[in-house]
């Protein structure tokens, strides 16, 4: 695809740049994927990198950064700022009660805990209290005790505590925990709840389009 006008613009906008051939080539992929203005169709930087990382011998951000500084695409952001990844359920929960959410989280986070206790019929059960049981065995108790830094009796009530984002960050505390601790495991699903930033769209710009038309 040819595209002389837009090729020589980039050119003379980076003339000390390594990067100056990928971010052409760049440019290109997006006129061929219809990457325009007035075609309901856009990427995001990482499906630049998943698409074109092996392709381009300088990095994706390198050559979205210097066709901004020219003009030459147009970038924003598709609804929200931030999005709240529910991690159990693999889904943007923007909108949803996040109380109930964390709640509910939390509250299996609990279940599995207390479900990993060592029974009352046991001779383990004393030792929860003091950290530790016969034969160094670890319960998910011991993993979240230390994690959140209270007592085993605690445990419970630390989690609950807090405003919803207090219990989010123990929440992924608790997980994270949980995950790298080899001697536990969970006994059911539960996860982070996380918030990210929306990821910029792009296209080309309509300067980057009258250049190509001219």
């Amino acid at each position: 695809m040819i595209i002389p006008d837009l090729a020589e613009e980039i050119r003379d906008g980076t003339p000390n740049a390594d990067s100056t051939e990928d971010v052409i080539k760049l440019s290109r992929c997006m006129l061929r994927d219809g990457l325009v203005p007035d075609n309901d169709a856009s990427r995001t930087r990482s499906e630049f990198e998943d698409l074109f990382g092996s392709y381009l011998d300088h990095n994706v951000s390198t050559c979205l950064r210097h066709l901004r500084d020219l003009d030459l695409v147009h970038r924003w952001v598709e609804g929200a700022e931030t999005l709240i990844i529910h991690d159990r359920r693999d889904e943007i929960v923007n909108g949803e009660d996040l109380e109930r959410l964390v709640v509910e989280e939390i509250e299996r986070v609990i279940v599995d805990l207390q479900a990993n206790d060592p029974s009352d019929k046991s001779d383990d059960t004393a030792a929860v209290a003091d950290g530790g049981r016969p034969g160094g065995t670890r319960v998910l108790r011991d993993t979240l005790a230390e994690a959140l830094e209270v007592g085993h009796d605690d445990v419970e009530d630390e989690l609950r505590s807090g405003d919803v984002l207090d219990r989010i960050g123990k929440l992924g505390t608790a997980v994270t925990a949980i995950k790298f601790d080899s001697a536990v495991e969970k006994g059911r699903e539960y996860d982070d709840i996380r918030f990210i930033r929306n990821p910029y769209q792009y296209e080309l710009s309509e300067r980057a389009m009258n250049l190509i038309n001219a």
